[in-house]
């Protein structure tokens, strides 16, 4: 068996650092400020440029657990090279056609798919679609630090007591409902656990990225995605998660690490974790990060589609485009999408992507959350947005007493979302309304 080890499939985050008061802790000597917005380093679906032209069209597998079956007997069987594991532990590997009449035509590379997802050892086979996606963060900025001694001060009221949660009403909200008993899963970059911001509010997660149990939002200090910049993203996934617990502090989040510390990750990984966190219990889960609308999965189309047969809510991000055109899989029907409001509230934000394919609108501007380090930031992005969202929707969840794991109680749960949310232009339901959602959860 050949082992080439080559560049997994991108996905990158859907946020832009923007802003931080007080005392300063920089990566970079200058940090952006408010008003800003997001920039790209790629546009959206901009074709892989490290691929050269004769490099093999590669194919994702799934082997089954079954008696007999293995990567090793699959080669031995069938003709294809294993480039990578993409993810061992899950049987899932990145391989390629043996025969050079299947390595640099996608047509015959698709066939070959084919074949092998009808062999009994094997769940399924996609092709593997190399794009660089918009990288919409920032890559220098300040930060705000907690002092750990004393977390009611140096940070953690700037963070709980922000504009956006006035603007949710969140202090009225959390008297019907916190999240109790609801465990949303975060599939990001990983998670800082020492950070006060998630004291006692974490379940054991997993790192799909290293393939092991440790799921931490750290630098790995590559440039993993060719854009100059190394660790781009990491922080992203604290931020997420700590957005989720602002809304719904009694709720519990599974953090689980699906992308690099540069924004990267695998659809096909990303789907088995979506699996993954519906077998651990999360009745919620949120995907801040997207892919061009022209690159879809059916694995990952299914996996959606699956847990929502389970009762299980699923929101993305929109993506920062300022654009009408889908992103996936923030477009699926089973998603709840979500673009990002101005700092005002009042309408989107000029960066949030926005048409009838987007659920709804949250505050998306210079929201504050935490990063790895006992720090605070202020970021921008349909990344941010969507987490807030994730927490409105463990509220709802620990409101309305639905045991039962079915589609109807994913329908019901997002109808509480979208019959409430406020009219506004460019989306398809309009922004969200904390209180009025608990309202219809109360009477459902």
């Amino acid at each position: 068996m050949t082992v080439v080890h080559r560049r997994r499939h991108s996905l990158l985050t859907a946020g832009a650092l923007t802003l931080v008061a007080a005392s300063t802790l920089g990566f970079g000597a200058t940090a952006a400020t408010a008003g800003d917005k997001p920039d790209s380093a790629r546009s959206s679906g901009e074709p892989d440029s490290t691929r050269s032209a004769g490099e093999p069209a590669q194919i994702v597998v799934k082997v089954r657990s079954n008696a007999g079956c293995s990567i090793d007997t699959l080669d031995a069987r069938y003709p294809v090279i294993v480039d990578s594991p993409v993810l061992a532990s899950r049987g899932i590997y990145l391989v390629h056609g043996a025969n050079p009449d299947y390595q640099t035509v996608a047509k015959a590379a698709k066939k070959l798919a084919g074949r092998l997802e009808k062999q009994s050892c094997v769940a399924y086979a996609e092709l593997d679609a190399d794009l660089h996606l918009a990288d919409t963060q920032f890559h220098s900025w300040q930060f705000h630090s907690w002092n750990a001694d004393s977390p009611q001060n140096a940070g953690s009221s700037e963070w709980t007591e922000q504009t956006v949660t006035k603007q949710l009403s969140l202090t009225d909200a959390q008297r019907d409902s916190q999240g109790a008993g609801v465990t949303v899963a975060v599939l990001d970059t990983g998670i800082d656990a020492t950070h006060p911001a998630f004291d006692g509010r974490l379940v054991p997660g997993y790192d799909y990225v290293s393939d092991d149990a440790d799921p931490s939002d750290i630098a790995a200090g590559v440039d993993s995605d060719g854009d100059g910049y190394a660790d781009s993203a990491v922080g992203h996934g604290t931020f997420a998660a700590g957005l989720v617990t602002l809304v719904a502090p009694q709720a519990q989040v599974i953090p689980m690490r699906v992308l690099d510390s540069d924004g990267n990750g695998n659809l096909f990984v990303i789907a088995q974790a979506i699996i993954d966190a519906a077998d651990a219990g999360a009745e919620v889960i949120n995907l801040s990060f997207g892919t061009d609308g022209s690159v879809e999965s059916k694995l990952l189309g299914d996996a959606i589609k699956d847990v929502h047969k389970r009762g299980v809510i699923v929101v993305a991000a929109a993506g920062n485009g300022g654009s009408k055109e889908p992103t996936y899989p923030a477009s699926l029907s089973k998603v709840i999408s979500v673009g990002a409001l101005a700092e005002d509230g009042s309408s989107l934000a000029d960066f949030s992507n926005r048409g009838s394919w987007v659920s709804v609108a949250a505050p998306g501007t210079s929201v504050i959350g935490p990063l790895p380090g006992n720090r605070f930031a202020a970021w921008s992005g349909t990344s941010m947005a969507a987490p807030l969202v994730a927490g409105q929707m463990a509220l709802v969840a620990a409101l309305d007493g639905m045991a039962q794991k079915s589609d109807s109680r994913a329908s019901r749960r997002q109808e509480s979302v979208s019959k409430s949310a406020r009219s506004i232009s460019g989306v398809k339901f309009g922004s969200i309304d904390l209180l009025g959602s608990l309202r219809l959860a109360k009477s459902s």
